[in-house]
C-alpha cells in the first residue's frame, strides 16, 4: 500500500508540474524505490570557480600618501613604498607620475602598471 500511494503522489506531483509549465502533455511518473530516502548528486569532475567581484580602483596621490597607504597600491611593496616617501622628502613633490622614474627600483615598465593606481 506504501508503494502505491508513493506513486500516487509522485504521479500527481508531475501532472501538476506539466500543468503550470502549460503544456498538455502528461509527463511519466518517476518511480522511486521508497525505501531510498537521499538521492546523491552527481559530481561534476570541474571545478567551481570562484567569481571575483569587480574592484573599484581608487588613486592614490604620491604626493600625500604614506608608506602604509602606498602599500595598499598594487605593485608596491614595502620597499617600494619606503623609497618613494623618502625620496618625496628629499627632493619635495612630484610634479606628475611620471617623475617616479627617478626612484630607484621603478623603471619605465614598473610605471605603465603603477600609472593605473597612482596620481598627483
Amino acid at each position: 500500500m506504501r508503494k502505491l500511494s508513493s506513486l500516487l503522489i509522485c504521479f500527481v506531483c508531475c501532472f501538476a508540474l506539466a500543468a503550470c509549465a502549460g503544456t498538455s502533455k502528461t509527463v511519466k511518473p518517476r518511480v522511486v524505490h521508497p525505501t531510498v530516502t537521499k538521492v546523491a548528486p552527481k559530481k561534476s569532475h570541474f571545478k567551481k570557480r570562484a567569481v571575483k567581484k569587480a574592484k573599484v580602483i581608487r588613486k592614490v596621490n604620491i604626493n600625500t600618501a604614506s608608506v602604509k597607504t602606498l602599500r595598499k597600491v598594487k605593485h608596491i611593496g614595502r620597499i617600494r613604498a619606503k623609497r618613494i616617501v623618502q625620496y618625496r622628502t628629499k627632493h619635495g613633490k612630484f610634479q606628475s607620475v611620471n617623475d617616479l622614474t627617478k626612484v630607484k627600483g621603478i623603471s619605465k615598465k614598473t610605471l605603465m602598471k603603477l600609472k593605473l593606481y597612482l596620481t598627483v
